[in-house]
């Protein structure tokens, strides 16, 4: 009898644990430094703006975050991806293929 009673509250418990789980568990976080590839003297902060449309504009980035340097010729940047969606060497393909000069940090 107390089978019968205790495999329903099993499978409630195990069916509440599988519904509510965070099965969003693919994302990945990348630290790449920026700066402009046609003028290494220029502030990269003259094409901010581009440069973060671009890169929120990809299928799988979750969020970005700027960080830039004394000097503002070399602009630090935490993507955080899916890595399902977007591999990192597309992200630094395609920031290469904008006149950028990318380098990973992590």
């Amino acid at each position: 009898m107390k089978k019968f009673i205790l495999f329903p509250l099993y499978l409630v418990l195990f069916l509440s644990v599988a519904c509510f789980t965070n099965k969003g568990r693919n994302g990945a976080v990348s630290f790449m430094s920026i700066s402009d590839a046609k003028c290494n003297e220029c502030s990269v902060m003259e094409r901010y703006n581009e440069l973060d449309e671009f890169i929120n504009s990809m299928r799988g980035i979750k969020s970005t975050e700027y960080y830039i340097s004394d000097d503002e010729t070399t602009l630090v940047v935490t993507i955080r991806y899916s890595y399902k969606l977007i591999k990192i060497e597309s992200i630094r393909n395609a920031l290469k293929s904008k006149g950028f000069e990318v380098g990973e940090l992590y």
